[in-house]
């Protein structure tokens, strides 16, 4: 018929097509339940309160390997009085990932992506200055070194100074000196690929002094801060790995079933209806959908963007 557009299928024929996706619908679900790992994993990791009263941008502060930083452990230390340590000579360090079991770990670039959300601990003083909503300023450094490489060698990634709100709150019955402000999470940064195998974080929070350049408010009203937590997400490379192969699997499928579809159209004798074109456009979205850049960032590094906005 000359103005059919799909061929007619018999019963029979049509019933093994359904049968067919079907299967195909049933053994992508056990492959995800049985065998694919969870998509992500998440790493709490507390900052090392580094101390340095001659803060400098250019150099490196990491908590672990050959020359470590100096650092203290709360802010309540003998040596933060004796020293006269200051804020602006606190830099919080976060070297990533931690070791397990004292076994060190190191990402790979399976794992495709990294993302962060900072977490304030924030006490309760009637002392200290507080707002609930306050704008924190961030001075962050992100490093990175590869194996093989010297505990000392990191190579800046990425820096920038951010502003990011807190949403704090605390109940009245709990304001008391040993009770800590319930903060929101708020977001850090997120790199599109995981193309070395580990990364260093330093973060200062400044605050005005005669010495810094910044605003007359910057940093004043975090109250009694005492410590930063910092929970980095990857995906996991087992996950990775399955979602590729089905998508190495579909992507050559779905071409080949555009290809045939595209040339019984070009052997009726007449121009291809508008439904064939919408039909075709829908198989092109699917097959982009399938086509496994992914492979892209086991060879090349593909950030997203190093500032969380």
């Amino acid at each position: 018929m000359a103005g059919a557009i799909i061929e007619n299928l018999s019963g029979r024929k049509l019933g093994i097509l359904i049968v067919f996706l079907m299967l195909c619908q049933v053994v992508c679900f056990l492959v995800g339940a049985l065998i694919a790992p969870a998509p992500s994993s998440a790493m709490s990791v507390l900052g090392t309160k580094c101390i340095d009263k001659k803060y400098s941008k250019d150099k490196w502060y990491y908590p672990r390997g050959e020359k470590r930083c100096r650092s203290i452990s709360t802010l309540d230390e003998p040596l933060v009085e004796q020293d006269n340590i200051e804020a602006n000579d606190i830099i919080f360090a976060f070297q990533i990932p931690s070791p397990k079991d004292n076994f060190a770990l190191d990402y790979s670039r399976w794992q495709q992506n990294l993302l962060s959300v900072m977490h304030l601990d924030i006490y309760f003083d009637d002392n200290a200055k507080f707002d609930p909503n306050a704008v924190v300023t961030l001075e962050a450094r992100l490093g990175y070194r590869n194996k093989g490489d010297p505990d000392t060698k990191w190579t800046e990634y990425a820096s920038s100074v951010e502003e990011r709100s807190l949403d704090c709150y605390i109940e009245p019955r709990h304001m008391k000196s040993e009770y800590i402000y319930n903060c929101s999470s708020v977001p850090m940064f997120e790199l599109g690929s995981l193309h070395h195998d580990f990364y260093l974080l330093n973060i200062r929070l400044p605050v005005n002094t005669a010495k810094e350049s910044w605003g007359e408010n910057t940093n004043a009203n975090l109250g009694r801060l005492t410590d930063m937590w910092v929970v980095f997400i990857h995906q996991n490379g087992g996950f990775t790995k399955v979602w590729v192969s089905l998508k190495t699997i579909f992507f050559p499928t779905m071409v080949a079933i555009m290809v045939w579809f595209w040339r019984r159209i070009s052997l009726l004798t007449r121009p291809p209806a508008l439904l064939e074109y919408m039909l075709m456009v829908l198989g092109a979205a699917l097959t982009f959908l399938n086509c496994p850049l992914e492979y892209l960032t086991l060879v090349y590094d593909c950030p997203v963007d190093d500032s969380g906005q």
